[in-house]
């Protein structure tokens, strides 16, 4: 056999493991993708039920209420994922004594990550997707659906004759005409700052909303204010004057949409909101930072994975892959539990932006460590280390 053949050969077979490795690798991810997704939309969803059928949402708007949430599940799912698949996909090879196999014909495990980091890529991509625009816009839909169920409600919600509370607010109207938004005869009693209460009491009003800002405004023409106790009132009068109300109060919700803009925004628009370089889009530039680093971590997630699977075939049956799914899952808790921290230091300035990508170095330093002890064969399996290192612990 020539050179050049025997280099054909060589390449023929090489494609052929990689696809054996993938396939087997996708299958097992496929499964786990569909279970992590569809437990983190059950916990999301049992809060989201409550709301919609108290709100009465029509079927269409619930339908596209839960789609939108399903990006930001996939997110963390994928991630997860493949860590998982990778593990479960090379036990199960090293349970048949595939990767002995492997070894004994010169494939070392450098060969067989090319093939893991092929379908870590493809995750990484579907991630970036996610993260950059499928979220954003998913983030965005939601957004807007909500504000549109909290006009319909503050347009049908107030109801004539009765004292309305929304909120710190209680509004009452004689006679609501809910086509035209119009309030006649108002009376409304503002509590939001409760040392300065205030009354309102006007002729008229009118329930005024605005899609773009999400804003909600109660619009009151001729008459008066009363503001302070009713020891010491100060009344003034007004022709036109208006009250701005949070729309989330009509949904009875806490948090304030406007917290959560930088996730709704497209790439592009993040990008032009880092550019001007004011000191208040710190969260924008973080928000940029997570959405390219988050990402990446599919591929280093993926060489812990391959490490992690790497067991001793009498190992497997027993507890070296449960203790390897045990040590990956600590590992991506560790790593979400890090992003969480270094997010929420740098949103408060006491940290820069570059620490963002601690998590990312941290996982790094693990994988590398983790390869080059198995690929120098100093390990036999992480899960044995991971067991003596348990049991010395445990002395101690």
């Amino acid at each position: 056999m020539t050179l050049q053949e025997n280099s054909s050969y060589r390449g023929m077979h090489s494609n052929i493991l990689s696809k054996y490795i993938i396939k087997e690798i996708s299958s097992i991810f496929i499964i786990c993708l569909f279970v992590f997704t569809s437990l983190l939309f059950l916990i999301r969803s049992l809060q989201l039920a409550d709301f919609v059928v108290n709100k009465s949402v029509p079927l269409w708007d619930m339908i596209l209420l839960f789609s939108c949430i399903i990006p930001r599940f996939l997110e963390f799912a994928i991630p997860l994922s493949l860590l998982i698949s990778i593990i479960l996909a090379f036990g199960r090879l090293c349970a048949d004594s595939e990767v002995v196999v492997m070894k004994a014909a010169g494939i070392n495990l450098a060969r067989l990550a090319k093939p893991v980091l092929l379908f870590a890529i493809g995750c990484m991509c579907l991630t970036f997707i996610m993260t950059c625009w499928l979220r954003p816009a998913a983030n965005a839909k939601f957004s807007d659906l909500m504000f549109e169920m909290a006009t319909s409600k503050a347009n049908s919600g107030i109801v004539a004759g009765i004292f309305n509370e929304v909120g710190d607010l209680v509004i009452y109207a004689k006679e609501v005409n809910h086509e035209t938004h119009r309030l006649n005869h108002v009376i409304i009693g503002d509590r939001i700052d409760a040392k300065n209460p205030r009354t309102f009491i006007a002729d008229n009003g009118d329930i005024v909303s605005n899609s773009e800002n999400k804003t909600i405004t109660l619009r009151l023409y001729n008459g008066l204010i009363s503001e302070g106790f009713l020891d010491e009132p100060k009344i003034t009068s007004f022709s036109v004057t208006s009250l701005a109300i949070n729309p989330n109060l009509f949904l009875k919700k806490k948090e304030d949409s406007k917290d959560k803009n930088e996730k709704e925004l497209s790439l592009n628009e993040l990008l032009s909101l880092v550019r001007k370089n004011k000191p208040d889009n710190i969260r924008a530039l973080i928000e940029l930072n997570n959405r390219v680093s988050f990402p990446i971590t599919c591929l280093i997630l993926a060489v812990i994975a391959l490490t992690l699977g790497q067991q001793p075939a009498r190992s497997v049956g027993n507890w070296g892959l449960s203790a390897s799914l045990f040590g990956g899952v600590l590992i991506i808790l560790f790593y979400y539990v890090l992003f969480s921290v270094t997010d929420v230091f740098c949103s408060q300035g006491k940290i820069p932006t570059i620490f963002l990508w601690l998590p990312n170095i941290c996982l790094l330093g693990i994988a590398v460590y983790f390869f080059k002890n198995i690929y120098t064969e100093k390990w036999n399996a992480v899960s044995i280390n991971l067991k003596f290192l348990s049991s010395r612990t445990g002395r101690l």
